[in-house]
């Protein structure tokens, strides 16, 4: 019995192997990947990819964010103007493509549930919620903890008083 389990173990590690040989021999280079961007998308993707990382380390950046760059940033323009603002102010391009893109699609996804009702708390309450969730967190973040927040003031009897 123990033979069937090392044969499926070597065949297993067999088949990681050709599949990540098949995976390296169609990989792009870095070139090819650049050469398909525009030059603002290029632009981005090289002051993402710093060469000091070196080649191995280069060229895997380069085609990770080329890939995403091609793909572009996510429409925003189903959000109103305040919320789009929001959103891009919380994912900057700083992160480079792979990370803007995804952060973006992420806080977009976030507020298409609309924003938490909080019109049943106190004013008192919702003074303690806008202490307790700054907007700086970003869409997601902040309405994960509205969402938490709130429902834990609701769960309250009363606001302890502060000294």
């Amino acid at each position: 019995m123990p033979e069937v389990y090392a044969m499926r173990l070597q065949l297993s590690l067999c088949t990681i192997f050709a599949i990540f040989v098949a995976r390296s021999a169609m990989a792009e280079d870095p070139d090819t990947a650049l050469s398909k961007l525009s030059p603002n998308a290029r632009d981005w993707v090289n002051s993402s990819c710093d060469r000091s990382l070196g080649p191995s380390l280069w060229s895997d950046c380069v085609i990770r964010e080329a890939s995403a760059a091609s793909r572009g940033k996510p429409d925003l323009s189903s959000l109103n103007p305040e919320l789009r603002v929001w959103v891009i102010e919380s994912c900057s391009d700083s992160l480079g493509p792979s990370l803007t893109i995804e952060c973006l699609t992420r806080e977009k996804a976030a507020l298409a549930g609309g924003l938490p009702n909080i019109s049943s708390l106190t004013e008192e309450q919702k003074e303690w919620l806008s202490n307790a969730c700054d907007t700086s967190l970003g869409p997601e973040l902040f309405l994960e903890c509205v969402q938490r927040e709130s429902a834990a003031l609701r769960a309250m009897q009363s606001v302890p008083q502060q000294p």
